[in-house]
């Protein structure tokens, strides 16, 4: 097994071990859908991509492409911004609120996965305000579940 697979692994662990926790989530009778709904959705998705990954590890058996030199930082730059993006995020949510934080986070990601052009700032921006207004609206006016307010606002 591979890099690969034991990454794979490792995420399946984490999955089970994360799915277990969710039993200890106390529920709302007068919410509808379950708190551990999303929870739940977002471990199966990642515990079938991590299964995908462990087959394709140990179907290819070993045999890795040796394409010479190691890539540089460079190529560890999406990873870098996504995790300092996803740390800022978790510190700004509560402070600024669910619509502001996501609105910045997806902007930030929109804009820093990409070439980081001055001239991409406004569709960002326009990709963040969407993501946060749709997800809000979804979340809160029709799942009714409680996002983040603003800490300055009560």
């Amino acid at each position: 097994m591979g890099r690969d697979g034991a990454i794979a692994v490792g995420l399946l662990a984490l999955c089970a071990l994360l799915w277990a926790q969710l039993g200890k989530v106390p529920s709302n009778p007068l919410v509808p859908i379950s708190p551990t709904f999303y929870p739940k959705l977002l471990l199966g998705v990642t515990a079938f991509l991590a299964l995908a990954l462990l087959v394709a590890d140990l179907r290819a058996g070993g045999r890795r492409a040796t394409g010479g030199a190691q890539p540089g930082w460079e190529a560890y730059r999406p990873a870098g911004v996504c995790f300092g993006l996803s740390v800022l995020y978790a510190f700004l949510l509560p402070g600024i609120g669910y619509l502001a934080a996501t609105t910045l986070y997806v902007a930030g990601l929109a804009w820093g996965l990409g070439p980081p052009i001055p001239r991409r700032i406004p569709g960002a921006l326009l990709l963040g305000l969407a993501t946060s207004g749709v997800t809000y609206l979804i979340f809160q006016g029709y799942l009714h579940v409680f996002l983040p307010r603003a800490g300055w606002l009560g």
